[in-house]
């Protein structure tokens, strides 16, 4: 297909194209954070840290991240209200490059410690990717459809991430044949996946720079170098190639209901985007929604953060089990980082399926909020029986452990489509970024902290439940909301 010009922005085609590439953004970021769950424990491990404060350590790597974004998420929704939406996304795939390759050199905690915290600061996209493409969608029935496309492709990153992790990991031990000769994968055995995910953020940015549009209506008619750059490359293929015709403009409004025509909204987005008065953005049931994703937020993160480490803990006796009560016991599955990678590569496989396929229906057939509540319910009583999978034997065990995941990743996609913010887009989705960050920063270490103590007491359900009871506030929280702020 032929680049085109910058008319496109207005067609279906183009509309669509500018939801991808923001999704792209979304693909890339969550490649890189999920890379590192698989082998996240074996790395904090080759560092020669004891044991007892692996998952405390796991913790830190994923809270330093969170919490520089949180004390830099306000910043760049400043930021991003000055020099637009499109560059203020493409420094922050310059940052996870450079984040992510110094990750990959670490030679000790600390250097991998500082590294996630450059990822963290240099990292505007969760809030502003959610703002360009309430700027993109403006109706309310195409909404649950546009907002849905950047989780959808960070699910898909989801998938990819940890098959990067769990078999580039490591290569002079997985692929003797082939890296065990180079003294560099023995000095750096968790360089290579990050390497490859350097390829992909590369690739991301060469695509965003071209054909990344400005959705911040200030800016929007301003050249930019990625537009002309993309002009020129048009000039020089169009001969090569067929054109592709434009829609014509009495159809662009049909396609998956999208609206089309930007220029014409050019009112509505100024209207929503630049009310600065504090009073009316920050609603009390703006405030409760903020509360609400941070709830979520804080117990997802938790989750996340020992929930790889927790199939990696090594298994303990069975027999010796057998004679103790119920809930006294503190092991895992004792599992591999290749044998913990299809396992996360599962629960990703049915959260893009139920993205893309179930989501937005169930949003559109029982409203955002029903949905919203019926998820963080689930989510909390789900934690309660989570521990007990470890007491299976095998394969009953990994099959457990697989369902789990996968319950808790279709609620947590199906929680975050429904908690979009969308009015005063640029200031509340840049502070609703901000305190789910800090949610996200203290989640990893106070879930990190319990799983060492859960281990040491012998009562590895302790921080599963303890984050149960977090869940089911969050879940009471929700009744406090209402459809509209």
């Amino acid at each position: 297909m032929c680049p085109q010009s910058n008319s496109s922005f207005t067609s279906v085609r183009g509309l669509r194209l500018q939801l991808y590439m923001l999704g792209l953004i979304r693909f890339t970021e969550a490649v890189a954070w999920t890379s590192i769950f698989p082998y996240a424990y074996f790395m904090i491990r080759s560092f020669h840290v004891v044991s007892d404060s692996i998952a405390l350590w796991a913790g830190v790597l994923v809270s330093v991240f969170t919490f520089c974004e949180f004390i830099s998420g306000m910043p760049w929704a400043w930021v991003a209200n000055r020099i637009g939406r499109r560059n203020t996304l493409l420094i922050g795939i310059i940052g996870n490059i450079t984040s992510t390759l110094l990750f990959g050199l670490s030679r000790n905690i600390y250097m991998a410690v500082i590294a996630r915290g450059i990822g963290g600061l240099t990292n505007p996209n969760v809030g502003v990717v959610q703002t360009c493409v309430g700027e993109l969608a403006t109706r309310r029935e195409q909404q649950a459809k546009a907002f849905s496309i950047a989780p959808y492709l960070r699910a898909l990153g989801n998938l990819v991430g940890p098959v990067i992790g769990g078999y580039l990991a490591e290569p002079n031990k997985q692929y003797p044949k082939i890296f065990s000769r180079s003294e560099f994968w023995i000095t750096f055995p968790f360089f290579l996946p990050n390497l490859a995910v350097v390829a992909l953020l590369v690739l991301t940015f060469a695509a965003c720079f071209l054909f990344l549009e400005e959705t911040l209506p200030a800016r929007r008619d301003k050249p930019n170098v990625g537009s002309q750059l993309r002009e020129k490359l048009h000039i020089v293929i169009r001969p090569l190639c067929h054109e592709i015709p434009m829609v014509p403009q009495e159809h662009q409004g049909d396609d998956d209901g999208l609206p089309t025509d930007i220029e014409r909204r050019s009112g509505q987005l100024n209207s929503v985007t630049t009310d600065d008065s504090q009073s009316q953005v920050f609603t009390n049931q703006v405030i409760q929604q903020i509360l609400s994703v941070s709830f979520l937020a804080f117990h997802k993160v938790a989750s996340d953060i020992i929930m790889p480490v927790f199939p990696a803990t090594p298994t303990s006796n069975m027999k010796a089990i057998q004679h103790k009560p119920t809930l006294e016991f503190g092991h895992g599955f004792g599992l591999s980082t290749k044998q913990i990678a299809p396992i996360l590569l599962v629960q990703a496989v049915v959260a893009i399926v139920a993205q893309y396929v179930f989501v937005p229906r169930i949003i559109n057939v029982f409203g955002a909020l029903r949905v919203y509540r019926l998820c963080l319910w689930i989510y909390g009583f789900t934690y309660l029986f989570t521990p007990f999978t470890a007491l299976l034997k095998p394969p009953g065990a990994g099959i457990a452990v697989t369902c789990d995941l996968v319950v808790k990743v279709v609620l947590s996609s199906t929680g975050y489509t429904c908690s979009a913010i969308l009015d005063h887009l640029a200031k509340v989705n840049g502070a609703s970024a901000s305190f789910g960050c800090l949610s996200r920063s203290v989640g990893p270490l106070v879930a990190g902290r319990l799983f060492d103590w859960g281990i040491q007491i012998q009562h590895i359900i302790a921080p599963f439940w303890i984050i149960s009871g977090i869940a089911l506030l969050g879940a009471m929280q929700s009744i406090l909301l209402k459809d509209h702020p």
